[in-house]
């Protein structure tokens, strides 16, 4: 039957609707769900729909359908009358809008630990999770955060190591939730968050991913040893201040004073070299100049956590320390493959004397198989992933770029904590997937209520949609 719009009395959005029929009957529908969400109700109170029909002659049958469109939750019939109230039927069918969008990738090539119930070694892990998109914020007061800003920028990355006196230099920051509009900023240390409610040193730069920004660290930050902070905030909040600004990127200067690792021997090192198992442990030994007798060795990126120092450590000269390396710095935390990107060592005297990193170059083994790299999301586009609605297409294509993607990850959506699905994924290269997000996993769920009567001549129908989101 063909169906007959005239014209719409009132805005579509409305939470009643108004349409003149053929002959100048006047349909109305009235809702009260919105005003029902602004203020509490008991368990038991029920939603009702009131309807208006001006002239009744001629109709065959009414009904109310209740949609979260493209989908009709109800359909029920109505008495042919003047005016008539009834219970919504379906209104508490729908879904709710999502809050937010948390994407990462499936992996599994990633071992993983298991503690109990376990067959072989797992393998599949879900990594580089990031927050992509968020439900649209509805009357959103004059103190909420710009609609763009996902979550807050952070710098994340291990410290940074200058020498007193080094040139205006440009670095490259490691963190997350990074945009455009991230400004970074600059304070003199520990202490310098107790000394005022100073405005912060801003630091040029530029945005290059969603995981790094470059800055430049102007000369005069670097003229003597000290310990210095970096902070991330993003423009919308133009005034941050030492004292409410959490300190996140440590940068150390060192010493001229400090010792100096010119060369490791062996410079590489197979993976089984160390055993734990009759504690067993490999040989190098560390030259250069500045070593002292209480010289330690540093692991990983932090050479000022006590945590990464090295236990076994031998004084030989000034010129020359050695070390013992254990097993577990040889391997993956599983210990079933190789460790994958070479350790890194340094020579510590103190927080201010210690020396630049050196690689020591880790060897796979007819057994242990290089360490499969996890996925690592740089960017996703679009960006913030736009929320959907009915009219959307049923699929929003996505392009991730970023490093150590292979042939069977998949991109994957996050509902709860526990509660992930994957999407159907295309791999392109080991820095780029795509992946099509469903329209119904990503949109909008917003009730309407549709009086539709039925006469000799066809249907007519007044709808009317709810104003705020489920």
């Amino acid at each position: 039957m063909p169906i007959f719009f005239v014209f719409a009395i009132s805005f579509a959005q409305a939470q009643e609707a108004t349409q003149e029929c053929s002959g100048g009957r006047i349909l109305k529908i009235e809702s009260q769900a919105d005003k029902l969400k602004e203020e509490p109700q008991p368990e038991e109170s029920v939603q009702h729909l009131h309807y208006t029909i001006s002239n009744t002659h001629g109709i065959r049958a009414a009904w109310i359908e209740v949609w979260d469109r493209p989908h009709r939750l109800s359909r029920w019939p109505v008495p042919i009358k003047t005016q008539g109230e009834l219970p919504c039927q379906g209104c508490n069918d729908t879904e709710e809008t999502p809050a937010e969008l948390h994407l990462a990738i499936y992996d599994p090539a990633i071992p993983v630990v298991c503690y109990e119930g376990c067959r072989g070694n797992p393998h599949g892990a879900y990594v580089s999770e990031i927050t992509a998109g968020k439900k649209p914020e509805e009357n959103a007061g004059r103190g909420a955060p710009p609609a763009y800003l996902m979550e807050d920028p952070q710098l994340i990355g291990p410290p940074l190591r200058f020498v007193e006196g080094s040139p205006t230099t440009d670095v490259i920051f490691y963190g997350r939730n990074l945009i455009p509009t991230t400004r970074v900023y600059l304070t003199d240390g520990v202490d310098a968050w107790q000394k005022g409610d100073d405005a912060l040193s801003y630091l040029p730069g530029k945005t290059l991913d969603l995981r790094h920004v470059r800055v430049t660290i102007p000369q005069e930050f670097l003229a003597k040893p000290g310990i210095l902070a970096a902070s991330a905030e993003d423009k919308a909040y133009p005034y941050p201040s030492k004292k409410s600004h959490p300190q996140e990127q440590k940068i150390i200067v060192v010493s001229k004073e400090s010792p100096v690792l010119e060369a490791i021997e062996p410079a590489e090192l197979r993976a089984d070299a160390s055993r734990e198992e009759d504690d067993q442990k490999a040989a190098v030994v560390l030259r250069g100049r500045g070593f002292t007798k209480d010289s330690d060795v540093a692991f990983g990126g932090d050479p000022t956590s006590m945590s990464s120092l090295m236990a076994d450590v031998t004084f030989v000269s000034p010129q020359e320390l050695r070390a013992q390396i254990p097993a577990n710095e040889l391997k993956d935390f599983s210990n079933l493959y190789a460790r994958g990107i070479p350790l890194r060592l340094s020579v510590f005297n103190d927080n201010l004397h210690f020396s630049a990193p050196r690689e020591l170059r880790v060897l796979p083994t007819t057994k242990l198989k290089p360490e499969p790299l996890p996925a690592f999301i740089r960017s996703i586009a679009p960006y913030p992933v736009p929320m959907m609605d009915f009219h959307s297409p049923a699929f929003l294509e996505l392009e991730i770029e970023g490093d150590n993607f292979r042939p069977s990850d998949a991109v994957s959506l996050r509902y709860t904590y526990y509660e992930r699905t994957k999407l159907r994924t295309q791999y392109v290269s080991p820095h780029q997937l795509k992946a099509w997000l469903p329209r119904e996993l990503w949109r909008t769920h917003r009730l309407s209520f549709r009086l539709v009567v039925q006469t000799t001549t066809g249907l007519c129908s007044a709808e009317a949609f709810a104003k705020s989101l489920e």
